[in-house]
């Protein structure tokens, strides 16, 4: 599984900060039950959106080929965590997907129906 994070906020020397944070995967990811430090660093980076004050997220998954379920089930708890925040703490993620991969509309369609007001879900 390939990784990156891009965090507008970096860029905070004199400029306006968007407070946008963006998340891209490639390729496969594929959680298993001993990958502690996948999901340490993956809920490190949750709280790094939260102290930075994101008030959107992006997650391109355009070029991801599989998710397995413990990766959708992260996703899941994640939207559900946000949910559950006080809603000046809450912020929109988004969701870019490719129709390339016919697994992608009906799973990520499916996670953002867990809080309509705050997912949104865009084809490539």
């Amino acid at each position: 599984m390939e990784f990156m994070l891009k965090s507008e906020m970096a860029i905070k020397k004199g400029l306006i900060s968007f407070k946008q944070t963006h998340l891209s995967f490639s390729g496969s990811f594929e959680l298993g039950d001993d990958d502690f430090v996948t999901l340490k660093y993956l809920k490190d980076i949750q709280l790094q959106i939260l102290n930075q004050e994101s008030i959107k997220v992006t997650v391109d998954f355009s070029t991801l080929e599989f998710i397995n379920s413990k990766g959708i089930r992260f996703f899941a708890n994640w939207i559900n965590k946000l949910k559950k925040m006080p809603s000046e703490h809450q912020y929109e993620i988004i969701f870019i997907c490719n129709t390339e991969y016919q697994w992608q509309e009906s799973v990520v369609n499916t996670l953002s129906y867990l809080y309509l007001d705050k997912i949104k879900v865009l084809f490539s």
